[in-house]
């Protein structure tokens, strides 16, 4: 974990900040467009893709951007925002193998919220 340097701050409270500081650098940024036929999320680079290939329709509005750390992460927001049902990811949770101690889906993205791609 990255230090702040010299702080009044002490334990948790340093810790969350330098956590919130690393999960800053982790985020990627998800697009929500919406056509006729419904919305699709994904990353920028992706959406180019999928409009080049006729995946998305040309009169497709982008209804929501979103920054997350993981597309599990990046679905639950987007549930939260359109005021649908929670998001429920594929598969089981399973402890990430890299030990930072946190979950990820393998049957998801494989994408662990602190480690990034792990499967």
């Amino acid at each position: 974990m990255r230090s702040l340097g010299p702080s009044p701050l002490r334990g948790a409270a340093r810790t969350c900040l330098a956590l919130d500081e690393y999960m800053k650098e982790q985020k990627q940024q998800y697009e929500a467009w919406e056509g006729n036929d419904g919305c699709i999320l994904s990353t920028p680079d992706k959406i180019e893709k999928m409009k080049k290939e006729g995946l998305i329709e040309k009169n497709a509005k982008l209804v929501h951007i979103i920054e997350a750390a993981t597309y599990e992460e990046a679905m639950a927001i987007f549930n939260l925002r359109t005021g649908v049902e929670p998001y429920r990811p594929m598969g089981k949770p399973k402890l990430c193998s890299k030990g930072c101690g946190s979950f990820f889906y393998p049957e998801g993205s494989g994408e662990c919220p602190y480690c990034g791609k792990i499967c």
